[in-house]
């Protein structure tokens, strides 16, 4: 399973000067290359140093650790199932915890940015 596309969905600012604070909305696609259904799943994602969780929109539920300032994405009722060759999406949205922008470098290696449990 694969982490195959995330999509900025929308940059709002609000502030300025050293007030000045981003907020972003993405949509994630796991995607699941294999032949075999997948019945759960989790994406593990790494928010860096300026990034902050805000929230789950849609299609996931959401734990925040903010001591490690990552957040856990895990399937709901309606996605749990990634049928083979099929994909689930959910979109979430992070914030900046200062004026600088958050620049999301996602990586599809586990251990790095993202880790999917299945």
């Amino acid at each position: 399973m694969t982490i195959s596309n995330i999509h900025e969905d929308k940059h709002t600012t609000s502030g300025n000067g050293v007030n000045t604070r981003h907020t972003y909305t993405f949509t994630a696609t796991i995607s699941n290359p294999s032949d075999k259904d997948i019945s759960s799943w989790s994406v593990l994602m790494d928010l860096g140093t300026n990034g902050v969780f805000s929230g789950v929109t849609d299609g996931a539920k959401a734990t925040s650790d903010a001591e490690n300032n990552s957040v856990k994405f895990s399937s709901l009722g309606t996605n749990g199932t990634i049928p083979a060759y099929g994909s689930a999406t959910f979109t979430f949205v992070v914030a900046t915890s200062n004026r600088y922008t958050w620049a999301p470098s996602f990586s599809n290696a586990v251990g790095k940015h993202i880790n999917i449990d299945l």
